[in-house]
């Protein structure tokens, strides 16, 4: 496999979408990073889903009318990447 097609496949933001992906678990998670650098995929998509979850549902009770405003949501960029994962192992 010629690395180049590999490479070309990935997002231009995947570098910058990770990042934010990894601070967003260490900021509001609190995972570390040392943890985070050896957590496969699925498991650091599994505790950002949680995460995002569980915030929807504090601001839901607080605001008291079933309405979300999760400020702290970093699956936007969890969810970026991982499709794009997902696309570049099909095409490979």
């Amino acid at each position: 496999m010629n690395g180049t097609i590999l490479f070309s496949s990935i997002s231009p933001n995947y570098e910058r979408n990770l990042k934010e992906e990894l601070f967003g678990c260490f900021k509001y998670i609190g995972i570390p990073f040392d943890v985070l650098n050896e957590m496969p995929i699925r498991d650091r998509k599994y505790y950002i889903t949680r995460h995002n979850t569980k915030i929807e549902e504090e601001n839901a009770m607080r605001n008291g009318n079933g309405t979300t405003n999760a400020g702290e949501n970093i699956n936007t960029y969890a969810s970026l990447e991982q499709q794009n994962i997902i696309n570049s192992r099909k095409r490979g």
